[in-house]
């Protein structure tokens, strides 16, 4: 297995609602950093049922993320000014073995398959963190996310476990 760079994991966090999902649906193979989102790669941890229990290698970049989206599902009609809008109010709070973990958030895009999600037309944003190798040492790790939307009280997203796999162990035996 090929390490993961810093660019592989910027890729995750920038592009896989648009590049990631295009190559997803359209490439006869998996091949391009984008299109690593999904539980299946080694790049991105996220706090969903799906990347519980998950090992990565300690030697790679990684991207702690959730994905905010917001759309017309069938039906509706929103302008795309009110689904940003709706993506403005939203925002997510992470912790990483119990500490508070800084966050950056990419600008919306639109999603180029929003039926992923039930809707028929979207945007999204991701939030989260691009994690260096030296910032997630081997071992067993929590991750959690909390929902935040104006008006309404916080709501978990999720709680996971994952392991950072020493070289030479693992996922990281290359």
């Amino acid at each position: 297995m090929e390490q993961v760079t810093k660019g592989d994991a910027k890729a995750v966090f920038e592009a896989f609602g648009g590049g990631g999902w295009m190559i997803r649906l359209n490439a006869g193979t998996m091949e391009g950093a984008p299109a690593q989102f999904m539980a299946d790669g080694p790049v991105r941890i996220s706090p969903m049922p799906a990347y519980d229990g998950k090992h990565y290698c300690e030697r790679d970049w990684h991207v702690i993320s959730v994905a905010i989206v917001e759309g017309n599902v069938d039906g509706q009609s929103l302008t795309n000014s009110e689904i940003r809008d709706r993506i403005a109010g939203r925002h997510v709070t992470f912790t990483l073995d119990g500490a508070p973990l800084e966050a950056d958030r990419t600008s919306p895009r639109r999603m180029h398959n929003p039926q992923h999600r039930n809707f028929v037309e979207a945007f999204y944003v991701q939030e989260g963190r691009i994690m260096a190798p030296e910032e997630l040492a081997a071992g067993t790790h929590v991750l959690e996310a909390v929902g935040n939307r104006d008006g309404q009280p916080p709501q978990l997203i999720g709680s996971i476990n994952f392991t950072i796999d020493p070289p030479g162990t693992g996922v990281c035996l290359a």
